[in-house]
């Protein structure tokens, strides 16, 4: 249980920072970093606890900024010794706090039996139940649309043009998780405008392309 709960939706991320100082919290957790919200960081960022710690689940990375966080929750196949200080875990920016094992505990038998329940009640789709070609490359993304940056999706594009431009050419297609809501509709509408212009074929090649795939259950999703 908990001894308070106070709730931020309407607050700004100053009053959550002054919240947490007034209430003397020893230990923060980030629990997402970089697959969280930005006013999260923000927030952090005022140092509203005497320890700061990111990792609870989400990102598995260095989030960078020094004497934002103390530490960072890890693994040794997430933080490896040999990587950490070059990676960004050096002592001066935050120290990773290896567990034993795993930082992220996950029940590999949960998604098993999903899966069993879901062939045995569903006919298994085809590649072309979702837009793809049987006998193309199919590079895929299934990260949320907010964290497809620029940067790689140009990187992405750039490969499918030279494999399927290139010699020999190689049919290639890539597939991005857009559900439709407000940021999926906006990610098909940038992802497509912004491969026009580095295919070829333009607007016509990126219809071809691109593939969007929506929403689905668990057992789906880990179907197709």
């Amino acid at each position: 249980g908990c001894d308070v709960v106070v709730d931020g939706e309407t607050a700004t991320t100053e009053e959550i920072a002054n919240a947490i100082r007034d209430l003397n919290v020893d230990v923060l957790v980030d629990m997402c970093g970089h697959a969280g919200s930005s006013d999260v960081v923000e927030i952090i960022a005022r140092r509203p606890a005497r320890i700061q710690v990111v990792g609870g689940l989400g990102t598995p990375a260095p989030m960078g900024g020094t004497g934002i966080y103390d530490y960072a929750l890890a693994d040794a196949v997430v933080a490896p010794a040999r990587l950490r200080a070059a990676a960004g875990w050096a002592p001066d920016e935050h120290r990773a706090v290896l567990v034993p094992h795993t930082y992220q505990v996950g029940d590999a038998e949960a998604y098993k039996r999903h899966e069993l329940n879901y062939k045995e009640s569903r006919e298994p789709t085809s590649r072309k139940d979702h837009g793809l070609r049987d006998d193309a490359v199919v590079l895929a993304c299934m990260n949320r649309p907010h964290k497809v940056d620029c940067t790689s999706f140009d990187a992405w594009v750039r490969i499918v043009k030279e494999l399927a431009h290139g010699a020999p050419a190689v049919d290639t297609q890539l597939w991005l998780y857009a559900p439709g809501s407000d940021s999926g509709n906006s990610l098909r509408t940038r992802a497509l405008a912004r491969a026009a212009k580095t295919l070829p074929g333009g607007e016509e090649e990126a219809r071809d392309r691109l593939v969007f795939a929506g929403r689905e259950d668990r057992p789906a999703h880990l179907e197709r």
